[in-house]
């Protein structure tokens, strides 16, 4: 109703006043709609995109005229001056004597608050710990890296051996299980099954305690011709930055771009990566060099045969094409002589005639 009569009226209205003697309305006013349940946040917010909450002021039950009509008062009552059709007595005064009763937020719970109840979950940021893969070109730079890493950290002296390359490239295929297979660890590590959801399910797979990495399981654990990391590969997954950057070494400088299939199967002697032969060849795709080994040469198509040789309705050599060999040395008695010869073709019949000069 204020909103209309503000629109309505030509008259420039300088400050509304609004009145309600509920104090329980007013407290509901001057707080967060969100707090309440549908029916009293919905009425709530409509209110308050309506008119400012400060605008709202209390009026005490005895002060009310709204209050006469429910207190069963005649039409001959109502008639008269009152407080019914001339507004209460202090709206005739000066607006500082106004009651003013102003009405604090509640803080005590009611039951038109939503039920508030939390739900926590604890875990590990493991940004600030782990290597940003995709910031390097190479796994050989990769690698390059956290050895020097390492090194830095545990102060050594000395040349860079072996072991530390290979210690650092254990750690990274660590952190690379991690972001990909957490759950996994964290039920092979307590000994349970593997979540029903999980892409390892069909690998059946094995937390091996030394390195504690993810690998294959399988039968083939009492072979004697193939090694350990052959028979039971570590898992990767196909989209993390570290499995691409395996798959580019292996094809650029172990093998020098052959085909997928090559490029996967010597990967398989060590990793298992998850849909790897799909990953390969997205690699290949997108690879420069392996797109010109493996593309095939196009066939140029043949121009247009021109009009000379479209006379099909012409005696032969209407259109001729001539040209010239030699010279040959030819032995005429006990002389020698030099001849040449010229070929008269014709373009539309292929008929030949040779010329001795």
């Amino acid at each position: 109703m204020a909103r209309l009569l503000e629109r309505e009226l030509t008259l420039a209205i300088q400050q509304l006043t609004l009145w309600s003697d509920s104090k329980t309305v007013l407290t509901w006013i001057q707080s967060e709609s969100c707090r309440y349940k549908v029916f009293v946040g919905t009425r709530v917010a409509e209110i308050q995109e309506l008119t400012s909450p400060q605008a709202w002021r209390y009026v005490k039950f005895e002060d009310n005229p709204a209050e006469d009509i429910t207190h069963g008062k005649s039409l001959w009552q109502l008639s008269q001056p009152s407080r019914w059709n001339q507004g209460p007595n202090f709206l005739w005064q000066d607006p500082k004597s106004w009651p003013n009763n102003p009405v604090e937020p509640a803080t005590e719970s009611t039951e038109e608050e939503k039920k508030v109840s939390f739900c926590g979950l604890t875990t590990i940021d493991l940004s600030k710990t782990m290597q940003d893969f995709s910031q390097f070109h190479s796994f050989i730079e990769l690698v390059e890296k956290r050895v020097l890493e390492q090194y830095e950290q545990t102060k050594q002296s000395g040349d860079l051996s072996a072991s530390d390359y290979a210690t650092a490239e254990i750690s990274l295929l660590k952190e690379a299980q991690a972001t990909c297979f957490p759950a996994e660890i964290e039920a092979l590590t307590a000994g349970k099954p593997l979540p029903s959801n999980s892409r390892l399910l069909t690998l059946a797979p094995e937390l091996e305690k030394s390195t504690d990495f993810i690998r294959v399981g399988g039968r083939l654990r009492h072979s004697d011709l193939l090694d350990q990391e052959t028979a039971h590969p570590i898992i990767l997954g196909p989209k993390h930055p570290l499995s691409q950057l395996l798959i580019q070494h292996f094809d650029e400088k172990k093998l020098h771009h052959p085909g997928p299939e090559r490029v996967f199967a010597e990967i398989r002697r060590r990793y298992w990566i998850l849909r790897g032969r799909e990953a390969v060849r997205r690699h290949q795709q997108k690879c420069s060099e392996c797109r010109k080994w493996l593309g095939k040469s196009e066939i140029p198509r043949m121009a247009d045969l021109p009009p000379a040789r479209l006379h099909l309705y012409q005696p032969a050599f209407y259109s001729t094409g001539v040209d010239c060999f030699g010279p040959f040395t030819i032995k005429i008695g006990r002389r020698n002589e030099k001849q040449w010869g010229i070929i008269f073709k014709c373009m539309t019949t292929r008929a030949v005639y040779i010329l001795k000069c």
